[in-house]
C-alpha cells in the first residue's frame, strides 16, 4: 500500500509538471502492483492518470478507455462521486472528438449523479459543459439559456467558493458566449 501511495504521487507530480510519459510510466508501475493485490480503489486511480496522460499527449481513444474501465469500478465500488467526474471527463473527451450527442449523454449522466450527491459547484461544472454541447450541437438560444442559468446560480449556490474553483465553468460560460 506504501508503494501505491508513493507511486500514485509520483504519477500526480509528474503530470502536473507536464511529463505525461514519466506520468504514464508511475500509473503503469501502480496499475500492475494495485492489480496484483487486488485492489480496485487503486486500480481505478491508475487507470485515472493513465487517462489523463493518454488524453495529454493525444491519445482519446486510450484515454477513452480508461475512463470507460473506471465506470465499471466505480460502480462496483458504489463510488458515485468518482463515477460523477469520470462521466464528465467522457464528456470532455467526446465533446473534443466532435460528438456532441455523446458528450452531451455523459453530462446528463454526471449531472444527475452530481446533483444526487448535493454537490452544486460540479453540478455547475457539468451545467457549463453541457451548454459547450448544446451550443456544438447547433442550438446557440438554448446554450445561451444554459449559461445564463449556471451563472445565475454562481453568487447564490458557490459564492462562498474561491475564484480558482469557478474558474473552468466561467471559462465554459465565456467560450458559449
Amino acid at each position: 500500500r506504501l508503494q501505491l501511495g508513493a507511486l500514485s504521487e509520483l504519477a500526480l507530480v509528474a503530470s502536473l509538471r507536464g511529463r505525461w510519459d514519466e506520468s504514464r510510466a508511475w500509473a503503469e508501475r501502480m496499475h500492475v502492483l494495485a492489480s496484483a493485490i487486488g485492489s480496485p480503489r487503486d486500480i481505478g486511480v491508475a487507470q485515472l492518470r493513465l487517462a489523463e496522460a493518454a488524453e495529454a499527449q493525444g491519445d482519446a481513444a486510450a484515454a477513452l478507455r480508461w475512463h470507460g474501465l473506471n465506470l465499471d469500478i466505480h460502480r462496483a465500488l458504489d463510488n458515485k462521486r468518482m463515477e460523477a467526474i469520470t462521466w464528465r471527463a467522457l464528456a470532455d473527451l467526446h465533446l473534443e472528438q466532435g460528438d456532441a450527442e455523446a458528450a452531451l449523454d455523459a453530462c446528463a449522466r454526471s449531472q444527475a449523479l452530481h446533483q444526487g450527491l448535493g454537490e452544486p459547484g460540479e453540478s455547475c461544472r457539468v451545467d457549463a459543459l453541457a451548454a459547450c454541447c448544446t451550443r456544438a450541437l447547433g442550438r446557440p438560444a438554448a446554450a445561451l439559456a444554459q449559461v445564463e442559468a449556471t451563472l445565475d446560480r454562481l453568487p447564490r449556490e458557490l459564492a462562498d467558493c474561491p475564484t480558482h474553483e469557478t474558474i473552468e465553468l466561467r471559462w465554459r460560460c465565456q467560450q458559449v458566449l
